[in-house]
């Protein structure tokens, strides 16, 4: 989304031509010429400034004292000429100002752009330049203007960012852009975040499909606030970053390079891995509901990736695992569903309880080692 250039103003009167001289007479006596009244500098240099724009309003200010001045010298038998001039000064700097202040008030932006991102003809950074969140796209690897959020509630304190190439030292990288729904008026922050989120969750599990392999990332995504929302902006920027230090290396990984046994595997547990990945990000007491949702979401979650675990075509060091690895998840079936229909927090937080004494690390550690795949981090997390 480019900001559109400020506009230069109406194209301004053509400069008028000088008054006539006095003129000989036809008779014996010759009339003196009258006498050229100066050209007013201050009219010229309004003109003048109110086509550069940054200096505008200065062209204003001139045009002003300069009418002053060439009024002034008409009463004092002392005219100046220029007048034309001074009026379309004032005229053009006041339309460039107004234009300018209509710009200000009605465009969805914070900081401008003080380069545009150098790309080559795949579209990926080449080197570095400053740009903003608008400006971002998918793969773009970049260090926000304001450093990396420090928790969910953190605001920005600007949308300023620098491109880097992956290969350089960044902080974070974009795995995917997309768009959300909702009314014509603004629905609230938590609603338009909340959506963000469900949006941005299958997108990194695209961008990342093993996300296991790539411990201590942490996810953020940027969209838009009601400034943004009121302008039509529906655009929301999903990026990760890794664990609060610098990168010189792309996270993205690819799916189709990897061995089939690994890819039946992730393709296996990404129902699971969609629906832990959607875990709200506040505790069950500050949001029971958002809680609830999410633990009547693991269920189906688990059904499916149970499933597809035992139909996979897996190597013979990974399938034993993987078939336990499914019956602990059914295990833990009935306990989601008791979360999900919690009465309270301290009735959740039990069915929640219940669910930890199936644990799934061990399992998943056993079969990502059957297919070769990276242990580090692997099964954190309750299942």
């Amino acid at each position: 989304m480019s900001v559109p250039p400020p506009s230069t103003g109406p194209t301004p009167p053509q400069q008028p031509g000088p008054p006539p001289y006095g003129t000989h007479g036809g008779g014996p006596w010759l009339s003196q010429p009258s006498p050229v009244p100066t050209l007013n500098g201050l009219a010229v240099a309004a003109l003048v400034l109110s086509l550069t724009v940054c200096l505008t309003p200065l062209g204003l200010v001139l045009g002003i004292v300069a009418l002053v001045q060439i009024s002034g010298g008409a009463r004092r038998g002392r005219p100046q000429r220029g007048r034309g001039l001074a009026i379309a000064g004032v005229a053009v700097s006041a339309s460039v100002i107004v234009i300018a202040a209509l710009l200000m008030a009605f465009a969805d932006f914070r900081v401008w752009t003080v380069s545009s991102p150098d790309r080559g003809t795949d579209g990926k950074v080449e080197q570095r330049s400053t740009a903003t969140v608008l400006d971002l796209r998918e793969g773009d690897c970049f260090t926000p203007g304001s450093g990396l959020p420090k928790g969910d509630r953190d605001p920005m304190a600007n949308l300023a960012v620098e491109l880097i190439p992956c290969d350089r030292p960044h902080e974070g990288e974009v795995y995917g852009i997309t768009r959300i729904d909702g009314p014509a008026a603004f629905p609230g922050t938590e609603a338009v975040a909340a959506q963000a989120r469900t949006r941005c969750v299958p997108l990194l599990l695209d961008y990342i499909p093993d996300p296991d392999a790539q411990p201590g990332t942490k996810t953020f995504f940027y969209h838009p606030d009601e400034q943004g929302w009121q302008a039509g902006r529906r655009t929301v920027v999903c990026w990760v970053s890794g664990s609060g230090h610098s990168t010189s290396a792309s996270i993205q990984q690819d799916l189709a390079a990897m061995e089939p046994g690994q890819r039946a595997y992730l393709t296996a547990i990404r129902p699971l891995s969609t629906a832990l990945l959607s875990r709200p990000p506040k505790s069950p007491a500050q949001d029971l509901a958002g809680a609830r949702e999410w633990a009547r979401m693991m269920p189906g979650a688990i059904d499916e990736t149970a499933r597809l675990l035992e139909q996979a075509q897996l190597p013979a060091a990974a399938r034993g695992p993987a078939r336990a690895l499914a019956e602990k998840l059914r295990a833990s079936r009935p306990d989601w569903v008791d979360a999900g229909a919690a009465k309270n927090v301290d009735e959740l937080r039990k069915a929640l309880a219940k669910v930890d004494e199936h644990p799934i690390q061990e399992d998943v550690t056993r079969v990502r080692t059957g297919l070769g795949l990276p242990t580090t981090g692997a099964g954190g997390g309750r299942a």
